[in-house]
């Protein structure tokens, strides 16, 4: 007779994020929440419970479990239903069970008063006295659960839904740029460009779309990270309390602004990177921890360490390296949305409420950015679109050196007179014109390099029509020391490019 094996009873797992709620808090809305989905509690700890579903305890139907455990995501409650041994197909009984409790759980989160979380709390208390020790076996489940609790950071799931949408997009777009070949330690500028970094002349010049794109894409794997851990931390606490619209029209309309900051402040940096958008997050908890939205007991906590963190970046970004404008401008434009959403969280039933605090900072935000994209003056576009006037013009002054060694001095008179040296009176001209431009430092060094340049360069042809003129070497040494000149010059340029 062949030995038989049991099958496995049919089992569910769900991980959720506990978001703003601390553990305590979190299990005495759970307790409540078990009660109204009709489970019996068999036993409670600190760190979870135990109940079944059916009749009595003694003849239950599924046998639920919930751990609490704290992986590096963050405070994370991992619910499992188990069907009893004589049942052996899965009827979705199970899935449904942890539905209805987190359905219930979410009605109690949203529809309870201050008054009503303290009289759970005080139900707890009663079920498992303060300093009562965590139940071994749950904590065996917390085991379990913190891989579950580490993958649940990339699953969108109720209540924590566009956050890991987020996050997967930004590992995406960076793998898909190092598959193309871009480093991913130190990418060179110009594939963060290729890629949609922001930069004040490409944006300017029409490309306004890398307001957006230069949001999802990041310098490197290690600020990669960062962002993505920064981005999670706040997107568990702040998703839950704000829902799925609000979270991301907050994310993309503080992204978009920290990107037009950015471009006014900086003339010539490349800036790319989620943590402008992050930072709104960060300036629209900010503004919530202010209101009596969050309860009192976690909102001094929440609010001293959210400053902290925010305090420290923004000194951190002084160092430099760092867009500390994109930071700024994120972390007004977040507390500005956080300020306009507020009537709609005390009064989440008003749907039309909802879509009013929703468009009056986007159209706000995106009004100021559109002006601001307008009347910013791209001067570093004028700066290239006069480099390839005096390209052109060059190559006309220099046409002298083109001409046959035989030719009459008449030839070589003529082309020196009426095309070289007007040629670079021509640029000196233009130089002119960007000497009264407000161009960025940097630029501003080039042109007076490029006016001392032609300066020499007219000099030279100068010497050279007197010399030939006159069939005198009496310039030869003047002559001389303007091509000495203007090889060091020319040296000079190519070191700052």
């Amino acid at each position: 007779m062949k030995n038989r094996t049991t099958a496995p009873s049919p089992t569910f797992t769900q991980t959720v994020l506990l978001g703003e709620l601390s553990r305590q808090q979190y299990l005495a809305m759970a307790l409540k929440a078990a009660k109204q989905a009709g489970w019996n509690m068999v036993h409670t700890a600190p760190n979870g419970f135990r109940a079944t579903t059916g009749t009595a305890p003694d003849l239950f139907d599924e046998e639920i479990t919930l751990g609490i455990a704290a992986p590096l995501t963050g405070l994370t409650a991992t619910i499992t239903s188990t069907s009893a041994h004589s049942q052996t197909e899965d009827t979705g009984q199970n899935q449904r069970n942890i539905a209805d409790f987190l359905n219930a759980f979410e009605q109690l989160k949203t529809g309870s008063s201050d008054t009503d979380r303290a009289f759970m709390q005080a139900q707890l208390e009663q079920l498992v006295p303060p300093g009562a020790p965590d139940d071994d076996t749950l904590i065996q489940q917390e085991e379990k659960g913190k891989l579950a609790g580490f993958l649940a950071m990339f699953i969108p799931v109720e209540g924590y839904f566009i956050t890991p949408i987020l996050v997967n997009l930004n590992i995406l777009i960076f793998i898909i740029m190092s598959l193309t070949g871009v480093n991913i330690i130190s990418p060179e500028s110009q594939s963060l460009l290729n890629w949609g970094a922001n930069f004040r002349p490409l944006t300017l010049a029409g490309e306004w779309w890398r307001l957006l794109t230069n949001c999802f894409i990041h310098i490197g794997v290690i600020h990669l990270l960062m962002n993505m851990y920064a981005l999670v931390y706040i997107g568990m606490l702040l998703e839950p309390f704000m829902g799925r619209l609000r979270f991301a029209v907050a994310y993309v309309l503080t992204g978009i602004a920290a990107s037009v900051v950015s471009l006014w402040w900086h003339d010539l940096t490349i800036s790319a990177g989620a943590s402008g958008a992050i930072f709104g997050m960060y300036g629209v908890f900010l503004a919530l921890l202010t209101t009596n939205l969050v309860e009192a007991s976690a909102r001094k906590a929440m609010l001293s360490s959210i400053g902290v963190f925010v305090a420290y970046n923004l000194v951190f970004g002084l160092k430099g390296g760092i867009d500390n404008a994109a930071h700024i401008g994120g972390l007004v434009s977040g507390i500005l949305v956080g300020y306009s959403v507020t009537p709609s969280l005390k009064k989440p039933a008003l749907a039309q409420l909802r879509t009013l605090t929703l468009l009056i900072p986007a159209l706000l935000i995106l009004t100021c950015s559109f002006i601001v994209y307008k009347k910013l003056p791209n001067t570093a576009a004028l700066y290239d679109a006069k480099v390839q006037e005096f390209t052109l013009l060059e190559q006309q002054a220099l046409e002298l050196y083109n001409l046959p060694e035989n030719a009459p001095d008449s030839v070589f008179l003529n082309n020196i007179k009426n095309k070289g040296i007007p040629a670079w009176n021509a640029c000196l001209s233009i130089v002119g014109e960007l000497e009264q431009a407000d161009l960025p430092e940097p630029l501003q060094k080039r042109v007076k390099l490029i006016h001392a340049y032609y300066d020499l360069r007219l000099k030279s042809y100068q010497l050279t029509y007197k010399s030939i003129a006159e069939q005198s070497h009496q310039y030869d040494a003047e002559l001389k020391s303007c091509i000495s000149q203007i090889e060091a010059i020319g040296k000079q340029m190519e070191d700052m490019q």
